[in-house]
């Protein structure tokens, strides 16, 4: 009779389909992490150049012009917002990663 004819997969079989899932969980966290620092770091390598830029023309009273200072403070607030923003990805990417390391290592045999 089919009806008693149920059959699972062995342990091991498992263990490795969850350990291919998570694995292309980590590559994705990770690859995301990657990408995040990058455009943090980078961001930040521009945003210390722009602050001293308009430290320089903010000192220089003969060069000094407004609107290029208005326009520097408007570019490095919108920096300052977009690094918090990243700084948080980045944060919670990691806590993303621990939590999937942790589930890969409960899901390897013992």
């Amino acid at each position: 009779m089919k009806l008693f004819n149920f059959r699972t997969r062995s342990a091991g079989r498992d263990r490795e389909k969850d350990l291919k899932r998570l694995g292309t969980v980590r590559d994705v966290v990770s690859a995301a992490l990657t990408d995040a620092r990058k455009e943090h770091d980078g961001l930040r390598r521009r945003y210390e150049t722009t602050q001293a830029d308009a430290a320089f023309l903010y000192e220089d009273t003969d060069a000094i012009r407004p609107e290029r200072l208005d326009r520097l403070e408007v570019q490095l607030m919108a920096a300052s917002t977009r690094l918090a923003a990243l700084v948080d990805q980045i944060e919670r990417l990691e806590t993303v990663a621990a939590e999937v390391e942790a589930l890969i290592s409960r899901s390897r045999p013992e």
